[in-house]
């Protein structure tokens, strides 16, 4: 293990887990998604003389791999292709959640970004408005808003 990967292995393993979900969601892409979380790891480790400064790590890097996924798309600005599965339940399955994740997609990106790290990955309202740079009740009135964007264009999908 070089000492590049001793020194951020302090990082929790969790918080690794929970960059990379929020890039995926971002993204769309597990690849890229992968990516965007190894070049803010990168560039972490380039400024690790600061990390002191650093008052919560936690939302520092949410916002990191935030900044990084905004960036990823900016410069792509192409459209996935979803995969095909054909297999009975399992293909059931995958439709549900390409027809979220599709959903999900077409909501605002503060909407997608509040809606992930509420409902995906279980951060509180409060620590989600501290990493976002907004006050806890706009949080909410954002989350609901999401919440209700998302169900109406599940719906929208489920009728055609």
């Amino acid at each position: 293990m070089s000492k590049m990967q001793k020194e951020l292995s302090i990082f929790p393993e969790a918080l690794r887990d929970r960059m990379y979900r929020y890039a995926r969601t971002l993204l769309g892409d597990s690849d890229e998604a992968m990516d965007a979380v190894q070049d803010v790891m990168e560039r972490l480790w380039k400024r690790r003389s600061s990390w002191k400064d650093i008052l919560n790590p936690e939302a520092f890097m949410m916002r990191s791999v935030r900044n990084s996924c905004i960036d990823r798309l900016e410069s792509r600005r192409t459209v996935h292709e979803i995969r095909e599965v054909s297999h009975g339940a399992e293909a059931e399955r995958w439709s549900e959640v390409q027809l979220v994740r599709s959903a999900m997609a077409k909501l605002p990106e503060k909407q997608r970004t509040v809606l992930h790290m509420k409902d995906i990955e279980g951060y509180r309202t409060g620590e989600i408005a501290e990493m976002l740079g907004i006050r806890e009740n706009q949080t909410r009135v954002i989350l609901s808003r999401a919440r209700k964007a998302l169900k109406n264009l599940i719906l929208e999908e489920l009728n055609k």
